[in-house]
This record gives structure tokens, C-alpha cells and sequence, in this order.
């Protein structure tokens, strides 16, 4: 046997290089999960997830493309593991993707995050009642109260989209003054506010400002938390008695 018959077949070039767009855009791929959910960033999120795209886009077609030229060249080209490995990564990725939700726009993470802050926040309230006789923390000094409590921390009183208004806060919440444990579970319990702290009190401090006027989160009696439109206020219960919203 001479040298040309012992030298081996080259590698598909787009073969290998399949591969590896498959690999970087997988790697890219977590990082993008890492940030997606991080409410801050978006530029480098909305970067992240198109660079992704190409590199499992163009990983694909590379793919296609070497495995098809690989089984026309009778034998001639190696790297058919790398092709279908290629394509087999491309595959599982953009199934993937298609799974996911999509990116949330930062203004509807604030939304979101403020949402979560009040659920969180009722939960400590509900707890506090139970570890003190069925009673939530008195009005007056409801913020002093919750903090004290371990699962409790300075970030779950501030609203990002207030601060982002330049309201720093330091709690950008209020509690209605007139809401028992006992009371209707529909009944208004925490609400949006201008920052203060140990803020209490009825309609009069609910802000939609935070959100830009679209809406404020309404934590109700029975932990549950609702986005409330302007042309929604009437529906709120601020009292026991009241049967259709504000009297």
C-alpha cells in the first residue's frame, strides 16, 4: 500500500463546525435562562436570545448540509458523528425553546416582582396572626412588625417600578386599616402606595403611579393578588359592609 491509500478521508468541515455551534449555542442557552427571569438587563437578554438563535439556526443548516455531503462522497469525507450529533443537539434546543414562555418585557417583570412582593407579604401576615391570636400586626406599625419576622427582608416593601420613578420608598405599600383575619376574603388587605412606611388607610393612598398609571397590585384578604386597572376601583371592598366596592 502506498501513502495516498493509507492517508485517512479529511473531515467535513461543516460537520465539525455543526458541532460546535451546537455545543456554544447550548452553553448560550443556559446562560440566556440564567438572565431571562432577572427583570433587569433586557438589552443583553433580547442579545442573548438572538445570538442563540443563530448559532442553533446556522448549527442546523451546517448539519444538514455536511451529512448530505458526506453520504454522497463515497467514503471520502469523515465526520458524519459530528453532523448527526450536530443536528441531534440543534433538535433538542429548539424544542426546547419552543417550551419556554416568552421573554418577559421589563415593565411586566416590574409587575410581576410587585405582585410577588405582596404575596409575600401576605404570607408573613398570615403568619403573624397565627403566632399572635388571630390578630394581623396593628396598622400603625404593620412594616415594623412584618420585619421582624425571619422570612421577611428590606427588598419585599419596595416596588422596582416606583424606584425606577424615582419614589425610593422605603415601603411602597399600604395597609387597609379596616381588614381583620376574620373580615370577607375578598376584602382589600395591602395595596400599592407612595413610598412611606407603616402606611395605613383606605382608597385615598392607592397609587397607580408606580405602574405609570396602568394599574396598581391589590393584595386581598384571602392572599390572593390581582392588577387592578384605574376603571377597576369600584370593585374593591374596603370595608365589611361593603357589598359592590367603595361606599
Amino acid at each position: 500500500m502506498n501513502d495516498a491509500e493509507n492517508k485517512k478521508p479529511p473531515f467535513s468541515k461543516p460537520a465539525v463546525a455543526s458541532f460546535l455551534l451546537a455545543i456554544s449555542g447550548l452553553c448560550l442557552f443556559i446562560v440566556l435562562l440564567l438572565f431571562r427571569d432577572s427583570g433587569y438587563r433586557e438589552l443583553l437578554v433580547n442579545v442573548l436570545a438572538l445570538t442563540v438563535g443563530f448559532l442553533i439556526s446556522t448549527g442546523f443548516a451546517l448539519g444538514i448540509i455536511s451529512h448530505w455531503r458526506i453520504r454522497k462522497s463515497n467514503n471520502q469525507l469523515r465526520g458524519k458523528a459530528f453532523s448527526t450529533s450536530g443536528l441531534v443537539l440543534c433538535i433538542v434546543a429548539m424544542f426546547v425553546i419552543t417550551l419556554l414562555p416568552p421573554i418577559p418585557h421589563r415593565k411586566t417583570y416590574y409587575t410581576l416582582s410587585c405582585g410577588y412582593n405582596l404575596r409575600e407579604l401576605g404570607i408573613a401576615m398570615i403568619l403573624y396572626a397565627d403566632d399572635h391570636n388571630n390578630q394581623y400586626p396593628s396598622y400603625m406599625e404593620w412594616c415594623d412588625l412584618l420585619k421582624k419576622q425571619e422570612d421577611v427582608n428590606d427588598k419585599q416593601f419596595i416596588c422596582k417600578s416606583a424606584v425606577k420613578n424615582n419614589d425610593k420608598g422605603p415601603c411602597h405599600y399600604a395597609m387597609n386599616s379596616n381588614c381583620e383575619p376574620n373580615s370577607p376574603p375578598d376584602m382589600v388587605l395591602l395595596f400599592e402606595s407612595k413610598g412611606g412606611w407603616n402606611q395605613h388607610g383606605g382608597p385615598e393612598l392607592l397609587t397607580f403611579d408606580n405602574h405609570k398609571g396602568k394599574g396598581a397590585n391589590v393584595l386581598f384578604n384571602d392572599g390572593h393578588v390581582e392588577f387592578i386597572k384605574p376603571n377597576e376601583v369600584g370593585k374593591l371592598k374596603w370595608k365589611a359592609e361593603d357589598v359592590n366596592g367603595i361606599k
